[in-house]
């Protein structure tokens, strides 16, 4: 769905998408360096944790952001190398027969900008209230749910200078109720075609 975001909450959501992307190039060097000096593989939870412990003093304007933006991003690393690692495996044992592409760094102007977003996260029919953003307006109305789903996360992205964002949610899909319909057997016979169950043939 299109928001309407001010000129300061688009400042802000650009500042959110930059915080991403150097997120994401950040961990994905810091993996690949770790690899090459010891060999093994850090995993992505240990890269937040060294992440978090210099970020005030190596990055102080990531305080400006919301947090869930860095971790997002390390999720996203986590998720690119498990897939890698799978195709991978596809390709060694002949299921696929090209090599599937390393994860890339993320260069500014041509990768998709976005970001993901947890916690307070409330919708509105005209609005939708952002953690560290607030509550931003909504260009398209109508189309997010308000009620009955429990949300998850928010992606919010940009497209040829329009802002989206995108719900995913938990919405709980009752059983279906079984319809009571009357059934006739049907006997396929030599001297009449068929015979019903309820005599008519």
């Amino acid at each position: 769905t299109e928001i309407a975001p001010t000129e300061e909450q688009s400042f802000l959501l650009s500042k959110h998408a930059g915080t991403a992307r150097f997120v994401w190039n950040w961990g994905l060097a810091r993996r690949v360096e770790i690899r090459n000096q010891t060999g093994r593989w850090v995993s992505c939870y240990d890269l937040r944790k060294e992440f978090d412990q210099i970020k005030r003093g190596q990055f102080p304007w990531i305080t400006e952001v919301s947090a869930h933006v860095s971790g997002s991003a390390f999720a996203d690393i986590h998720v690119a190398f498990t897939n890698f690692a799978r195709e991978m495996k596809k390709c060694k044992s002949g299921e696929r027969k090209e090599k599937p592409g390393f994860p890339r760094f993320k260069a500014k102007g041509k990768c998709r900008v976005s970001f993901r977003l947890y916690g307070q996260i409330h919708p509105s029919v005209d609005s939708i209230q952002l953690p560290r953003i607030g509550i931003v307006a909504l260009k398209e109305k109508g189309y997010l749910p308000t009620s009955g789903v429990k949300i998850l996360n928010v992606t919010i992205s940009q497209t040829a200078a329009r802002w989206f964002v995108s719900l995913n949610v938990e919405h709980e899909i009752a059983d279906p109720v079984a319809r009571p319909e009357s059934i006739v057997g049907v006997d396929v016979g030599i001297t009449t075609l068929a015979t019903c169950s309820d005599g008519r043939e």
